[in-house]
């Protein structure tokens, strides 16, 4: 019976250590679901960001590397989002 009983807690060692191993795993999965959405949440609000500065810039006629957005001050781009905002209507 002394083998039974060594076996046994060989066993009972290995089930302890797997359900340990389990709960690690399990924790390491949540945390890169919760990196994947954070990830993706971020990725779509670029896309917005990049489609709205894309949008701006074909409405102003300005070309990237022409030197015109450099000269562009914190004034210039509050105007900037009030004529999109107005666009289609007579600003007069």
């Amino acid at each position: 019976t002394a083998g039974i009983t060594s076996t046994a807690k060989y066993l009972t060692d290995m089930i302890n250590t797997m359900q340990i191993v389990r709960s690690k795993i399990t924790r390491i999965l949540a945390i890169q679901y919760e990196s994947i959405n954070s990830a993706t949440a971020t990725s779509k609000e670029l896309v917005k960001w990049s489609q709205t500065l894309l949008q701006l810039t074909a409405c102003f006629h300005i070309k990237p590397g022409s030197g015109e957005e450099s000269n562009m001050g914190s004034d210039d781009l509050k105007m900037i989002e009030g004529a999109d905002e107005g666009k289609g209507e007579d600003q007069s």
